[in-house]
C-alpha cells in the first residue's frame, strides 16, 4: 500500500466513525458498521445494522 492509498484509508476510516458517532447523537443508536469509500471527488458510505424506528418500518 503506498501513501497515497494509506491517506486515502485513514480518510475513509475517520469518516466511518463520524458518521457511526453522528448517527448515535441523532437516533440514540449505533448502526453496526459504516463502509466508506472515496474515488476521486465522490464519497461513498454504506451504513449496515442500522434498526428502524416505529414509524419508519412497514
Amino acid at each position: 500500500m503506498n501513501d497515497r492509498q494509506l491517506h486515502n484509508r485513514q480518510v475513509e476510516d475517520h469518516l466511518g466513525e463520524e458518521l457511526l458517532r453522528i448517527h448515535q447523537e441523532s437516533y440514540g443508536k449505533r448502526a453496526a458498521r459504516a463502509d466508506v469509500t472515496v474515488k476521486d471527488d465522490v464519497v461513498y458510505c454504506l451504513l449496515d445494522g442500522l434498526e428502524l424506528l416505529p414509524n419508519e418500518s412497514s
